[in-house]
């Protein structure tokens, strides 16, 4: 019959627990405004619906619409179509899309629905006038952070506004801020408007390009992480629309000339030279990242943190030197993001990961030491480690709040039927509903 691997056991009975008893706190849907932006914040961004939901009550409800506002503004960018004909008035309602929210009734039509992702954007924008409704019910202070972003991040996008990409690693970083360092900086503004330690928060990091201490402050390396994440694994994705954002620099070094030469086969060297380039460039902002979230008090504020992070260094780990980078979007299982969702409470969770992500690199540098970038990416890793306290995390499931018990028996019900693991039944039934649930046979999570 064979041994049930840990790992396979471990993200088994965590996906077992997160679909089927880990309940999220209610919201009051007799509110139709407040039922159509929970709604539509699962719709559009399932992994941060969960988070955001766990958010103590005060945050929880300006979070979830600071998100839903910058995704509007990001899909009001994002759809060429939209106003393609009078580009001024699209760059003005960037800018003023800040002011727009103060209107209980604004609303888009025909926005977002040119998108490929799916058509939930559309219908987002055109009832956008629920989401103005919920801001202008939010506490001032909250509703200040939110106007500040939105502003700054509207005008940044006109600047972006019909490029293809950059040239050189700061105007990288420089994009990344206003992209995603704009929302780390505002997501601290309300942490610390909560009761969390501004001067903690702000404390100028390590790594980036930048001299600007606000862009060089951990809360913008937290957005530039995650969002140099995003970019580097969804080039596949983004080439197929005309963009993306990889720096021209970092394959011009290796002899390349244009963004669409990294998904040509015969390119695959230099291609994977520039991928390992990028993601050791990413893994430079992980200790600012770890500096950052050991200054998070609240523990829900913790978890609404530390889990997107430690999703980001798990999948660095997935797309190293990894080819199917340049023909597909590469994402983790569905098991391991169940199991970090589960096991990622504390800061001694958060270490262990992080360390364990940077073992499991290293793994895959050993078997790749002639890459160019092998000793910076060897680096970045001791960084890590050196920084997480060179902590270990089990394979085995963690039992804990009286689940655990349910879990193990499930997984090994299914065991003594099947006399075998779920991720070798599932390669083999990829069409079952164990095979859609635990996530073998390609289908994938959400990105964060």
């Amino acid at each position: 019959m064979g041994l049930l691997p840990f790992e396979t056991f471990s993200e088994f009975g965590a996906l077992i627990q997160l679909k089927y008893f880990h309940k999220l706190p209610a919201i009051d849907r007799n509110d139709v405004s407040l039922k159509f932006c929970y709604d539509k914040l699962n719709q559009v961004s399932r992994s941060f619906a969960m988070v955001i939901q766990e958010l103590p009550d005060e945050l929880k409800h300006p979070v979830a619409i600071f998100y839903l506002v910058l995704r509007g503004l990001d899909t009001v960018e994002d759809d060429t179509e939209y106003l393609k004909e009078n580009p001024e008035a699209k760059h003005e309602l960037l800018r003023t899309f800040y002011q727009k929210i103060r209107n209980p009734n604004f609303h888009l039509e025909n926005c977002g629905g040119s998108l490929n992702a799916t058509a939930h954007y559309a219908d987002l924008m055109l009832h956008f006038d629920h989401v103005c409704k919920i801001f202008l019910s939010l506490d001032q202070k909250y509703q200040a952070v939110i106007e500040d972003v939105t502003m700054k991040m509207g005008c940044g996008m006109v600047d972006y506004l019909g490029m293809t990409g950059v040239d050189t690693v700061k105007d990288y970083d420089e994009y990344c801020h206003y992209v995603a360092g704009l929302v780390g900086i505002g997501l601290s503004d309300m942490f610390t408007a909560f009761g969390e330690d501004k001067q903690a928060l702000f404390k100028v990091g390590l790594s980036g390009s930048s001299e600007d201490p606000l862009k060089k402050s951990l809360s913008n390396l937290m957005g530039l992480f995650l969002q140099k994440v995003n970019i580097i694994r969804d080039y596949a994705e983004d080439i197929e629309e005309g963009r993306t954002f990889y720096p021209s620099s970092a394959f011009q070094q290796f002899g390349l000339t244009q963004v669409t030469d990294l998904k040509d086969p015969k390119n695959l060297p230099q291609a994977l030279k520039t991928l390992n380039y990028l993601v050791t460039d990413a893994l430079s902002h992980a200790p600012d990242c770890l500096e950052y979230m050991s200054s998070i008090k609240d523990p829900k504020v913790f978890s609404f943190c530390a889990i997107p992070q430690v999703m980001a260094i798990a999948t660095l780990v997935e797309i190293y030197n990894n080819p199917n980078v340049f023909v597909k979007n590469v994402k983790i299982r569905k098991g391991l993001t169940a199991r970090i969702f589960m096991e990622t409470k504390t800061l001694g969770d958060v270490q262990k990961w992080f360390s364990k992500f940077a073992a499991d690199l290293r793994v895959k540098l050993e078997k790749n030491l002639d890459d160019p970038s092998a000793q910076q990416t060897k680096q970045a890793l001791d960084n890590i480690q050196k920084k997480a306290g060179e902590k270990t995390m089990k394979n085995g499931l963690k039992i804990s709040s009286g689940f655990g018990l349910v879990s193990v028996v499930s997984a090994l019900v299914y065991y003594t039927l099947y006399g075998r693991s779920p991720s070798t039944v599932s390669a083999t039934r990829g069409s079952s509903i164990l095979g859609r649930l635990f996530g073998w046979t390609g289908l994938t999570p959400s990105g964060i």
